[in-house]
């Protein structure tokens, strides 16, 4: 909520997880048309492609993980090094999952692949490139991501 001063919210907790109620912001109002009457996000290649580093920051802090092997508290590596992004795109629409995909492959090179869980998982490659890209836009408190 401090980083968006105007905002009221609540903040809840469940014991393992904190929730931050608040309405809907004025710069947002125009996504909530984003929802298709089943309850599906659905968004264009268009809107992709029109997004800023910061709103790539924003979905990869929502969505998005580096998986985290919580008994050594240290990010899971490919053998080089690399880190490997996933993200959870189970509730847009199945059009909407693939022009993400096919934004980010063409944004970030490398492969991103969408498995039958819903589950986008990007390359090495795509990977650095989109972390590099949002770096700017993630707060401190998740750098665990």
């Amino acid at each position: 909520a401090s980083l968006i001063p105007a905002a009221t919210s609540a903040i809840r907790s469940t014991g393992k997880a904190q929730f931050m109620d608040g309405p809907v912001l004025e710069q947002l109002a125009d996504l909530e048309s984003a929802y298709a009457s089943n309850g599906q996000k659905v968004f264009s290649r268009e809107f992709f492609e029109s997004l800023t580093p910061h709103e790539w920051a924003l979905w990869f802090m929502d969505d998005g993980s580096c998986a985290i092997d919580r008994s050594k508290r240290k990010t899971y590596k490919t053998q080089d090094g690399s880190p490997r992004i996933t993200a959870c795109v189970r509730a847009m629409s199945p059009e909407t999952r693939e022009a993400l995909r096919d934004v980010l492959i063409a944004k970030f090179g490398g492969d991103v692949r969408l498995n039958k869980r819903q589950v986008l998982s990007f390359s090495k490659e795509a990977s650095i490139n989109f972390l590099n890209h949002v770096a700017v836009g993630v707060h401190p408190s998740m750098d665990y991501k």
